[in-house]
């Protein structure tokens, strides 16, 4: 889901250029979704197309987040997940984010803490180089963690 970018806690770290946070520790990866939207479907925003979705898989490092034990013996949480679009010129040209509320089973908690946990957001981006700010926010702790990716479309690519 898309929201408006003074309502989101991590929008202030998302800036293009500056300094990574480390509070929290994730990895990010970026793909071009497969298949693609057809032809004529409405892309997210008010982009213009061409446009290309991609799939954005974070994966937290569940040490750096708050768990804590629920009255039921499971394991709860809040976090917030973001990702902001730049032009090559700094221009910012998308927003998405999401929030993953964490109910985990005494199982699935242990599983978390060797292998992670996992969240997932799509975004339409314009066929050109973007560099796409993503973030990690726990709603507890007010802990951040924030990422660089570059991304080269197929289009962006055939140009050079």
């Amino acid at each position: 889901p898309e929201s408006k970018p003074g309502s989101d806690p991590l929008r202030p770290f998302l800036v293009r250029g500056m300094h990574a946070s480390t509070q929290i520790a994730f990895t990010v990866r970026s793909l071009p979704a497969g298949p693609q939207p057809v032809g004529d479907a409405q892309p997210s925003g008010d982009e213009v197309k061409p446009l290309t979705r991609y799939f954005v898989d974070f994966n937290v490092h569940a040490k750096d987040v708050n768990l804590t034990l629920t009255p039921e013996g499971n394991y709860g949480g809040k976090l917030h997940f973001g990702l902001v679009a730049y032009e090559h010129y700094g221009t910012a040209r998308k927003w998405a984010d999401g929030t993953l509320v964490l109910d985990l089973t005494p199982e699935s908690y242990a599983e978390a803490r060797n292998s992670g946990i996992p969240a997932h957001l799509e975004i339409d981006l314009p066929d050109t180089v973007i560099f796409l700010e993503a973030g990690v926010f726990d709603w507890t702790t007010r802990k951040v963690g924030t990422q660089e990716i570059l991304i080269h479309s197929a289009a962006a690519i055939e140009v050079r």
